[in-house]
């Protein structure tokens, strides 16, 4: 088992710290143990700078407040929390003990002390027992995040009166502390300490919970130790990740969100309680989640004492207020499992409850009407639902909601004052500022989130949160539990927030940003203007539009710019800037150059300088590439200097920017001479955009000899001649390498010759150095390339909802096997296949909806290139085969198909050079195979078997991928479609989000109720069943299975299992269905990524319907006729799939499948009468349109 990592002292830098190492590392792996050592209790005044601690926390200990919230962050951490003053006579017991009582020694110790004896005593023992730690100096007194700095042993430290004490201390006692690291503040002390009163001069003892502890008061701005505690969290994973090597480690799959468990159990009881029959559940998750939060309070309806949420081991449910009414929100109480079991009707209550339950029942029936807003013309009855509930912190969502503020008694103003009395120290008089201010934040991941926290525990007067995203993890929200995932981001923040300052007024928006119009929605209230809008959405292409909001409305904005994904940072590399004087931070020269060009602003850097900009200058930060869950904490720590930022602009403070920089007259120098070079050309770099190619890309060195470089021998150039001048086309040189690198460069119309033939195929290894350092100065200019295209999309809110959370979950799932839409290593961005694969249509079967009064839907795959979805899973296999080396240039691609996918590969392939070998059986059609032979493959057909069997033509297949590269290293691919995950990324990643924006546009109710699916290798059905899910978890996920197949009975009992497969009957050789492509007898790899017990506890696939071939081929006539589709056997599957689960559920659902072939490689089988008679099927008959008593 790891050692722990030990953090002691729990107070504002040190909770701060403790939680950014749980959101960084607790999912990948890297601490799987905390212990954490405080012997102090949580203060009301406290909550101004603690990390976690609500309200409800005060007088707990720190350390079992932290522990609470960790373990529901973080469910599978080990968290030993010990409630104790760290002594040199505990020491030993505190950090070297378990709580076993086994000696280890920790990992690392991180010290946030602030009392200089206990602190001495701490690194005295740590320095004796050569453990390794990393240690916080003050951060109270002080105001800018910015001066954060990171030092190796004291010597060097300026500005930090706990550094003076401790180096005294270690001179008198002799001890070197040389080795150790220390997170400070390299800013002057900005306020005093609280002066004390004359009774505690006259007898100190008698105040303070701790004899000779400090008794005088540092004033602490929240989010100062905030970003220390975060960036000594960065500087803890560091250490870390160079003490051991970095493993990631599976994210262990979400909990479900309780209102969705207690509506689940609600419906299996209905059921039961109608013996077995459907019955109608006319409940919605949102109107459960309303009833549950909103209107019950998370406590009993019959006894408001009891709470849900409250960790008491008495189990909820959801249960009728009325037996004989039907299943309503309206009808919906929230009650423990006995007082359920006992309750039936109305009368079963007392008079006091029933009055009460009532009342709130109406109530909730007028909200359910207007669901977004409270009824304009209902305020008496909302002031009654707010005093028959004894909590006052909805007594002020009430007030807020209907857009007054909420008004504070004396006993809630004096717990106010107390709550920000150490903000109150620090800002004085601006304070009131602060509680009168109206800031907005834009997008509520890691950086939003950590930011609207720390702005509500200064006393913000009002918020306003926009995000239209759900929280996906932990890792990218400050505030999520693990209970929030799937949760609406601004939901989760709001409710947080009202725990720590229940009279704050919030208002959440959950939309997404699209335009100017749209911004002008959410940024004012009732026409006011905010005083403070921050920007923490990570896409550049709407920061543009936020920037041009501000500057036309005079609106201060503070805008963060991170890298589009979490990468470890230096913590101590963050500063703020104006945009016009910004020039180490790639994304942001970038955004303002376009701004520039855009509207035609001009250059005058005094233009921006009410936007201000949040930034690391690390050089080559935006050239690094993401690991697992690192650098979340960085985004916490420019969240926090938001925060302050923002924080000091509304009182009038200010926070240092980024020194000017001195080599302005080099940059001119440069831009006159690439000026005189591209003369007539559209540069739209200006002279900062410049610097930052100079200072901070190529920081002064030859981008081919790597040399620093004389200012009188500087020059810029760009390196590919055919392209226009831009970050990822200007390189740094001597003047004589320009001219040298324009002439070669020019000679080919594109790149030097060298570097052409090195990037064909010769190798670095076997290059010159020069090509060798070509290759690498155009990496790296792709590798900005690269930064620059993720930083405009970003990850937030650059495109719907449904498209942004498709491409981060996929990103997420596959890591770096993602393929862009239409444009890959393979074919490049405009070949005819790979532009062509994908974007399908969805089409409304109407005979098939207007006989279920459901509305049935067909994503119309069979339009692909190749005439089915398996065009998406061959550029997928040959795109990561290829990226991973292990397809060589004119190599093999071999599979075992029943023909679609072979069809799909050769098509693939034909642009690439790659040849195809086919091995399909031999009872498939006749013009799959003779299809292969046209599109130039080399068919093999083998007899149908068992997969056990070596004739199975899979393994035939292996076996002759195997015999080729025996003769051949990487002359050949098993592409392995069954098993290989490629099949499922194809889905989730595109599929899926295709499937679900399209139910978007062409439903009313914009939902999807079920998607109906058969399985061959099951990639489809689990990818895009998989999306679908995360996206809504109520959409049922629905296998189609034929005869013969094992999957029905795996899905409905668990078992892979089919009555074909009885031992004393199987058959070697089987033709158990006239369908082609779909059925399997064994568990593939794809199949299982769709079952809870084989992907690590998700569940996809929810249940199992049966189709017979008489059925899919009656379907298949009754859509040529009736729709004029001509499908094939998959696709007519499918749709008696779908007819079959419409009649399951309420008319008006809305049902998706998908039309995977067409019926033309179908001719000599499932169109051949000759087959029916072989197959014992009944000739189709003709019907009416709305006939479908075919389907039993």
């Amino acid at each position: 088992m790891d050692a722990p990592v030990v953090v002691v002292g729990l107070g504002g830098v040190g909770s701060h710290c403790a939680h950014a190492l749980l959101r960084a590392s607790g999912a990948s792996g890297t601490i799987r143990r905390l212990r954490l050592i405080d012997f102090d209790r949580v203060s009301l005044s406290s909550l101004n700078r603690h990390a976690v601690a609500l309200r409800r926390d005060v007088g707990l200990p720190k350390v079992a407040s932290c522990a609470e919230h960790f373990r529901a962050i973080s469910p599978t951490l080990q968290v030993d929390a010990r409630d104790a003053m760290f002594t040199a006579e505990a020491a030993e017991e505190l950090l070297l003990q378990s709580a076993t009582g086994e000696v280890e020694n920790p990992r690392l110790v991180v010290d946030c002390i602030d009392d200089v004896k206990t602190k001495v005593e701490l690194l005295a023992f740590c320095s004796a027992r050569g453990l390794p730690v990393v240690s916080a100096l003050g951060s109270g007194a002080k105001d800018d995040p910015t001066k954060i700095c990171v030092a190796q042993g004291l010597r060097d430290i300026d500005n930090d009166p706990l550094a003076t004490k401790l180096r005294k201390a270690c001179s008198t006692q002799g001890m070197d502390w040389s080795h150790i690291s220390f997170i400070y503040s390299s800013q002057k002390v900005q306020r005093a300490l609280l002066p004390l009163s004359d009774e505690q001069r006259s007898n100190p003892e008698e105040f303070g919970s701790v004899a000779n502890f400090r008794l005088r008061v540092i004033p602490v701005l929240g989010p100062q130790p905030a970003a220390a505690g975060m960036a000594i969290a960065s500087q803890v994973l560091n250490r870390l990740d160079n003490l051991e090597e970095y493993w990631p480690q599976p994210t262990p799959a979400p909990r479900r969100n309780l209102v969705d468990k207690l509506l689940d159990s609600f419906k299996r009881d209905e059921l039961n309680a109608s013996g077995g029959r459907s019955c109608l559940v006319d409940v919605t998750p949102v109107e459960a989640t309303f009833m549950v939060h909103e209107v019950w309070l998370g406590r009993s309806a019959l006894n408001p004492e009891l709470d849900a949420f409250a960790a008491t081991g008495i189990r909820f449910t959801l249960c009728k207020w009325d037996a004989r009414k039907s299943a309503t929100a309206n009808n919906l109480i929230l009650a423990t499992v006995k007082e359920a079991e006992k309750h039936r009707t109305p009368e079963d209550a007392s008079p006091e409850v029933r009055k009460r339950v009532e009342a709130l029942l109406s109530w909730a029936t007028t909200c359910l009407e207007k669901p977004l807003t409270l009824p304009c013309n209902e305020d008496e009855q909302a002031t009654k639902h707010a005093e028959q509930n004894e909590n006052p912190e909805n007594e002020h969502w009430l007030a807020s909601r209907r857009g007054e503020s909420p008004t504070l008694d004396a006993e809630e103003m004096a717990l106010v004052t107390e709550q920000l009395s150490r903000s109150s120290s620090f800002l004085g008089s601006g304070q009131e500022k602060v509680q009168k201010s109206f800031v907005v934040i834009i997008g509520l991941g890691a950086v939003g989130s950590s930011a609207a926290i720390l702005l509500a525990r200064a006393g913000v007067g009002k918020l306003r949160l926009v995000d239209g995203a759900v929280v996906r993890s932990t890792a990218d929200h400050a505030l999520a539990k693990a209970a929030d995932i799937g949760r609406a981001k601004v939901d989760v923040c709001k409710e947080a927030i009202l725990r720590v300052l229940p009279h704050l007024e919030i208002d959440a928006v959950h939309e997404d940003l699209k335009n100017l119009e749209n911004l002008q929605e959410i940024g004012e209230i009732n026409g006011k203007n905010p005083d403070v809008i921050l920007d923490c959405l990570s896409s550049t292409q709407y920061k543009e539009l936020l920037v041009k909001y501000a500057l036309d409305r005079k609106i201060r904005l503070v805008s963060v710019v991170t890298t589009p994904r979490p990468v470890p940072a230096d913590p101590s590399r963050v500063v703020v800037a104006p945009l016009g004087e910004v020039w180490a931070c790639l994304s942001a020269v970038a955004l303002r150059c376009r701004l520039i060009a855009r509207y035609d602003l001009g250059e005058d850097p005094a233009m921006f300088k009410d936007i201000e900009v949040v930034h690391s200058q690390e050089p080559g930060l935006w050239a690094r590439h993401p690991r697992q869950n690192r650098g979340v904490e960085h985004r916490l720590q420019l969240g926090a200097t938001a925060a302050a930022v923002a924080i000091l602009r509304v009182t009038g403070g200010s926070v240092s920017h980024q020194v000017e920089p001195c080599g302005m007259t080099l940059w001119k120098k440069l831009r006159n001479s690439l000026e005189r070079m591209e003369a007539g050309g559209d540069h739209a770099l200006d002279l900062h955009g410049i610097g930052c190619l100079a200072d901070y890309i190529w920081r002064g060195r030859s981008a081919i000899s790597s040399i620093f470089l004389k200012h009188s021998d500087m020059a810029l150039t760009r390196w590919d001649v055919s392209k226009p001048i831009g970050f990822a086309n200007l390189v740094l040189m001597t003047a004589e390498e320009a001219q040298r690198h324009r002439s070669l460069a020019r000679s080919t119309g594109s790149l030097p010759l060298a570097l052409l033939e090195a990037l064909k195929g010769e190798g670095e290894r076997e290059a010159s150095n020069e090509a060798v350092a070509l290759i690498r100065t155009h990496k790296l200019l792709q590798r900005m390339q690269e930064h620059l295209e993720e930083s405009f999309s970003g990850s937030d809110l650059s495109r719907s909802k449904a498209a942004r959370e498709c491409r981060s979950k996929a990103c997420r799932l596959a890591a770096d096997n993602t393929l862009p839409r239409g444009e890959s290593a393979c074919w490049g961005s405009f070949a005819a296949f790979a532009g062509l694969v994908g974007e399908t249509k969805v089409v409304e079967l109407r005979c098939l909806s207007e006989s279920t009064s459901c509305k049935i839907l067909g994503k119309a795959e069979f339009l692909s290139p190749g005439g089915c979805q398996k065009d998406r899973v061959a550029r997928q296999i040959i795109h990561e085969a290829k990226a991973s080396g292990s397809l060589s240039p004119g190599g093999t691609i071999v599979e075992g198909t029943s023909g679609s996918t072979g069809i799909s590969l050769c098509l693939a392939a034909a642009s690439s050079g790659y040849k195809v070998h086919v091995v399909m059986p031999d009872d498939q059609a006749e013009e799959k195979a003779e299809l292969l032979r046209r599109f130039g493959a080399t068919v093999q057909m083998v007899r149908p078997a068992s997969i056990s069997s070596p004739e199975h033509y899979v393994n035939v297949a292996r076996k002759h991928a195997e015999k080729l590269n025996a003769e051949s290293a990487n002359s050949a691919i098993f592409a392995n479609q069954f098993e290989n995950s490629a099949n499922f990324r194809a889905h989730y990643q595109t599929t899926g989000p295709e499937l679900w924006s399209q139910c978007f546009d062409c439903t009313p109710h914009k939902s999807l109720d079920a998607f109906v699916m058969s399985a061959g290798t099951g990639g489809t059905l689990a990818g895009v069943g998989r999306f679908l899910k995360e996206q809504d978890s109520s959409v049922k996920v629905i296998l189609a299975d034929v005869s013969g197949s094992a999957l029905y009975y795996k899905v409905q009992k668990g078992v892979l299992y089919a009555p074909e497969q009885e031992e004393r009957s199987i058959r070697r050789h089987r033709q158990d269905t006239i369908a082609e492509g779909i059925g399997n007898d064994r568990l593939t790899a794809n199949f299982a990524l769709g079952l809870e017990e084989h992907n690590g506890g998700f569940q996809v696939i929810d249940s199992a319907v049966r189709v017979s071939d008489q059925e899919a081929l009656d379907m298949a006539h009754h859509i040529l006729r009736h729709e004029g589709l001509f499908l094939g056997s998959s696709a007519a599957v499918n749709c008696v799939a779908a007819v079959k689960v419409a009649r399951m559920l309420p008319k008006g659902s809305t049902i998706a499948t998908i039309l995977c072939d067409s019926g033309q490689r179908h001719l000599t089988k499932f169109y051949n009468s000759a087959a029916w008679t072989e197959y014992g099927l009944n000739p189709p008959g003709q019907r009416c349109s709305l006939d479908l008593s075919f389907v039993s």
